[in-house]
């Protein structure tokens, strides 16, 4: 259903009216389209973590929970690659018309492959074990949030640097590098697709040496590292933009920010109980994905613009960041 709900946005996005038409209505549309979408994508995260932790194979957990962050890395590379594409065959005009809706039309075909996957796939043995507990034997959704709020916070953390840093480093930085930097376009277009490419074998990497040697032992340095190195790294494109700056700057955040998310998944999922590691982990990323992953693209922009310093990307990044390492060393702490 929550598949189904994407795609529905996504398409109200690729069929919505223009602006000469409907005015001020066009844009309430695209709005409408994007919360649906929005809603839903953020729902199926907790649900898939869930499931894939669940039928992996003992001791390969992370590994297979890994596979869902590729994945939405490697859908970026494509993205990026059907844009470049648009962008280079069609006019200015054309693109700003109707040739960015053909991006969203093809996002919705999510809508009928999420429904026939649903409609054949069976529940986890762990799951149905759970669900056939007696109703007073199970953990209910506020007991949650009583028993578990310190890993709750920890979950909470973890998605602040997860979701901030994706943002900014393949969905907002190659804009501002156009817009502010005065970068090309086709450089930065190019950069993108290329840090998408390097990052998703990096996640799978990940989850393997994190079944091997644990979650925590890859994502504690991998945070740690991404709070040190984010501020200086974007100051100095900041300061002297170039596009081999841009390069080195996003390649080395995607790579730190693959060891951590690969292992990302499955270390929260072991946070929580069966009964309530869907809910927990969707509210959770729902609320702190919306606020740190989807308003941080505006919230940067407005640093800037209340502040006039450009270098407002740099300063998100190490405050996501330090609030990231924060969690994962409490985790790592309570856990040993």
């Amino acid at each position: 259903m929550i598949s189904v709900l994407t795609g529905i946005g996504t398409l109200m996005i690729a069929l919505a009216p223009p602006y000469v038409t409907l005015g001020m209505a066009a844009p309430v549309i695209v709005l409408l389209g994007r919360i649906v979408q929005g809603f839903a994508a953020s729902g199926e995260f907790a649900s898939a973590t869930a499931m894939l932790v669940e039928l992996a194979p003992p001791k390969h957990q992370s590994f297979y929970a890994s596979t869902q962050m590729a994945s939405q890395v490697i859908t970026i590379a494509l993205a990026s690659v059907l844009v470049l594409f648009l962008s280079s065959t069609m006019t200015p005009q054309a693109l700003q018309s109707w040739g960015w809706r053909t991006v969203f039309a093809l996002g919705a075909l999510i809508a009928p492959l999420g429904f026939y996957m649903r409609a054949h796939m069976s529940e986890s043995p762990e799951f149905i074990a759970t669900a056939a507990r007696p109703r007073e034997k199970k953990l209910h959704l506020t007991e949650m949030f009583r028993q578990y709020p310190a890993e709750l916070l920890c979950i909470a953390g973890i998605v602040v640097i997860s979701s901030a840093a994706l943002y900014m480093i393949l969905v907002f930085m190659p804009v501002y590098a156009v817009r502010e930097l005065g970068l090309s376009t086709r450089d930065v277009q190019l950069t993108t697709i290329l840090c998408a490419i390097v990052e998703a074998p990096i996640i799978l990497l990940a989850g393997v040496l994190a079944d091997r040697v644990g979650r925590l032992q890859i994502m504690v340095p991998a945070a740690i590292a991404y709070a040190l190195v984010s501020f200086p790294l974007f100051s100095h494109l900041i300061a002297s933009p170039s596009t081999m700056a841009f390069i080195v700057a996003q390649l080395v955040s995607v790579t730190i920010l693959g060891f951590f998310t690969g292992p990302m998944p499955s270390a929260m999922s072991e946070l929580l109980p069966t009964e309530v590691r869907t809910s927990g982990i969707g509210i959770v990323f729902n609320c702190v994905g919306a606020i740190f992953g989807g308003l941080g693209p505006f919230l940067i922009t407005a640093i800037v613009g209340l502040t006039g310093d450009k270098a407002g990307p740099a300063y998100w990044a190490a405050l996501t960041g330090s609030i990231g390492a924060i969690a994962v060393i409490v985790m790592q702490r309570r856990t040993t």
